[in-house]
């Protein structure tokens, strides 16, 4: 898993120091029984569209307020690299 992870941070890293990178976040929820999603996915170009999907993990059972959707987001941007100067875009939602 590290190995893909340093695989899109050497690709994007351009891309990310231009502020060329869309971040794309949603929410959903399985039907049955009830079990909330987040998805976190970036999008650049590099010759042509790319795009990659940083995490799709389960909600849990947190309310869905902006503190703990944007903690969950912080959290997983952390985990994919150093996003330690940026985390104050994210709260900002």
């Amino acid at each position: 898993m590290q190995q893909i992870k340093d695989l899109i941070n050497g690709r994007l890293k351009k891309a990310i120091d231009d502020s060329a990178v869309a971040l794309s976040i949603d929410m959903y929820t399985e039907d049955f029984p009830k079990k909330a999603y987040l998805n976190v996915h970036e999008t650049w170009v590099e010759r042509k569209l790319q795009h990659a999907v940083l995490a799709v993990q389960q909600f849990g059972t947190d309310m869905h307020a902006t503190i703990n959707i944007s903690t969950a987001i912080n959290a997983i941007l952390m985990e994919t690299r150093d996003f330690s100067d940026n985390v104050g875009a994210v709260n900002e939602l």
